[in-house]
C-alpha cells in the first residue's frame, strides 16, 4: 500500500526550523502541496513530491492520463521561481514568518479575553507537534464566535484572515506578510475586544451534526434526479449542489431568539437533507430562499439572506 499525504498547508514544514515533521520525513510515498499557500506561487499551481520508491516514469503515464496536456506555463514558471526563492532563501523567510507569529501570539493573549493556541498544547499524546506559523485564536472568552470576529475583520478593518467557525479565527500568516500587516491585525482584535465584548454565558462551545448517509455518491448520483426547491415537509438525499448555504447572524447563543441562525452548512452526494428544529426556509423565489425565524417569523439576523440556490434531488 502506497501513503498519499495531503500536505497543502505544509510548503514551508520543509524549510523551517522547529516545524512538525514533513510528508517526506516521515516516509509518506508521495505528498500533494499546495506550493501557493505558503510558498508564494500563484494560486492554483501545486507539486506532487516522490520519495524514494516510487517510479517516477510510472507516475507521469498515470497523470498523463487524466491532466491537461496544455498545462498554463504562467503557473509552471511561478512554481520555479519559488521554488528557486525557497531553496535560496527559505529556512530564512520562514524563521521572519515564525518569529512574526509569536509575536502575534504573545500580543494577541495580553489584550485578555482571547487564547491564541501555541506549542504548549503539546503533550506527546493527543497533541504531537504544532505549526506556531499558523495563528489560531479562540474567540469566546470575549463573547462572540470565531464567525463574528471574522465578520468584523473583514467589514469594519479589511482585513481578510483564513476562517472563523464557531469558537476560533484562523490567520494565516505567509513570506508575503510584513510587522506593519501583523501590527494592524492586532490592533484590530484589541478594538474589537473593547467595542463589540459581550457576556459570555450561554455561548456555544461547538456543534456536531452528524450526517446521515443513505446511499454512496455514486448511487446518488447516477439515478434519475429532478429540480426542485426545498419545502419543510420533503426529504431526500442530494445529488449535486451548487451552492453552499452559509447562515449568517450575530445571535450565537442557547436559548436566543434565533437559536437556528448559525453555522456554515454543506451537503455532499448521498446525504439525506431534513429541517431541523426551528430551521426553515420562507419566502421561496424562483432562484433562492431566505431563512426565517420559526419562533417570530423574523429574517435572519434581523435581515433577509438570499442564497440563489439549486439543488437536484432524488427520492427515497
Amino acid at each position: 500500500m502506497k501513503v498519499l499525504a495531503d500536505e497543502a498547508h505544509g510548503t514551508h514544514l520543509y524549510f523551517g526550523k522547529g516545524l512538525p515533521v514533513n510528508a517526506m520525513a516521515a516516509g509518506a510515498d508521495m505528498a500533494a502541496v499546495s506550493m501557493h499557500k505558503s510558498g508564494g506561487s500563484l494560486t492554483q499551481s501545486s507539486m506532487l513530491l516522490l520519495n524514494k520508491g516510487m517510479n517516477q516514469d510510472y507516475v507521469r503515464q498515470i497523470i498523463n492520463l487524466t491532466q491537461t496536456t496544455s498545462a498554463s506555463y504562467l503557473l509552471l514558471s511561478s512554481l520555479d521561481i519559488s521554488r528557486r526563492n525557497l531553496a535560496l532563501r527559505g529556512e530564512e523567510s520562514f524563521g521572519k514568518v515564525i518569529q512574526m507569529a509569536e509575536y502575534a501570539r504573545n500580543e494577541i493573549n495580553s489584550i485578555g479575553g482571547y487564547y491564541a493556541y501555541g506549542k504548549d498544547l503539546v503533550n506527546g499524546t493527543s497533541v504531537y507537534d504544532f505549526d506556531v506559523t499558523k495563528l489560531s485564536v479562540y474567540t469566546l472568552g470575549i463573547g462572540l464566535a470565531g464567525i463574528e470576529v471574522y465578520d468584523l475583520l473583514r467589514d469594519e478593518y479589511d482585513i481578510q484572515i483564513e476562517f472563523g467557525d464557531i469558537c476560533n479565527i484562523l490567520a494565516y500568516i505567509s513570506i508575503g506578510d510584513r510587522i506593519q500587516d501583523i501590527e494592524r491585525l492586532v490592533g484590530a482584535l484589541a478594538d474589537i475586544e473593547r467595542l463589540y465584548r459581550k457576556d459570555k454565558t450561554g455561548m456555544l462551545t461547538g456543534e456536531y451534526i452528524s450526517p446521515k448517509v443513505e446511499c454512496s455518491p455514486q448511487k446518488a448520483f447516477m439515478p434519475g434526479k429532478f429540480h426542485s426547491l426545498l419545502n419543510r415537509r420533503q426529504e431526500r438525499s442530494a445529488v449535486n449542489l451548487l451552492c453552499v448555504i452559509r447562515r449568517v447572524s450575530r445571535s450565537w447563543r442557547q436559548g436566543s431568539d434565533h437559536p437556528g441562525d448559525s453555522g456554515v452548512h454543506s451537503l455532499c452526494k448521498g446525504k439525506r437533507m431534513f429541517h431541523a428544529g426551528n430551521r426553515r426556509p420562507e419566502d421561496r423565489t424562483a432562484d433562492g430562499f431566505s431563512i426565517n425565524c420559526s419562533r417570530c417569523g423574523r429574517t435572519s439576523g434581523g435581515r433577509k439572506w438570499n442564497f440563489g440556490i439549486r439543488s437536484f434531488i432524488r427520492k427515497m
